[in-house]
């Protein structure tokens, strides 16, 4: 690898890195973290940001909210996420209207809490494939803890670590992008993701792997798996561009 090689790479690494920044739970200073702890008040973001609050809000309208950014307060009543200063008691749940975007930032309308972690890593997973496409990479495969994006003349085998952590190949693929989320009613430092429902839900443990186009929506798309009925879950699924991938 040479040096310009390596530049391209640190590009399109830096890109997952900046997202991260910006929409981090975890640090109080983030966009993210800023637009939590304002109500009423247009916050200032980055276009990235907006970005993804408009897929967000998007799809959480398009799955009839199966798909839900607005949870964050639920999740830090229950010490999932942490609760920054000006984020004490915030509503449980939210609702699409509760947040207004506009061309330079967001505002609250309700004291609710984002949550932008089942999105977020797959849409920087999107901008490193964009960064690389851009610098002339013909073919690759981009992996930010589980959100794949496979891109190229090439054909890969991908495997998934199940709940008892042995791995299992779910096949070989090609131009798509892969995500997987876990079902279960315990946290699991194997499995830190934790994914709730504003209704009563059954869980059972299992992981759900969705394949889409971007890894944005792949992303997005495995909880409104994990929380569709059976009944109608490969067809929503398949209405919002994305399709369950079965072991």
């Amino acid at each position: 690898i040479s040096s310009s090689d390596n530049k391209i790479f640190e590009k399109a690494f830096g890109k997952i890195k900046k997202i991260h920044d910006l929409l981090s739970l975890h640090t109080p200073h983030s966009e993210l973290s800023q637009l939590n702890s304002s109500l009423n008040t247009n916050i200032l973001l980055s276009a990235e940001s907006i970005d993804v609050l408009k897929k967000s809000l998007e799809l959480m309208k398009k799955s009839h909210s199966l798909f839900d950014i607005t949870i964050g307060g639920m999740l830090q009543k229950m010490n999932v996420i942490p609760t920054h200063p000006g984020q004490e008691n915030r509503l449980n749940f939210g609702e699409i209207g509760d947040v207004v975007i506009s061309e330079i930032g967001c505002l609250l309308q309700r004291p609710i809490t984002l949550t932008l972690d089942g999105v977020a890593k797959g849409y920087s997973v999107d901008l490193a494939y964009h960064s690389l496409i851009e610098s002339g990479v013909e073919h690759g495969l981009i992996n930010a803890g589980g959100d794949i994006r496979i891109f190229g003349d090439i054909q890969v085998p991908i495997y998934r670590r199940e709940v008892n952590l042995e791995y299992s190949l779910l096949g070989h693929f090609k131009e798509t992008s892969i995500a997987s989320s876990r079902t279960s009613m315990f946290k699991d430092e194997n499995f830190p993701g934790f994914i709730i429902s504003k209704e009563a839900h059954e869980c059972v443990e299992k992981i759900w792997t969705v394949s889409a186009k971007d890894a944005c929506k792949a992303d997005a798309l495995t909880k409104v798996a994990i929380l569709a009925s059976a009944h109608e879950r490969n067809s929503i699924i398949a209405s919002l561009g994305g399709e369950i991938v079965i072991r």
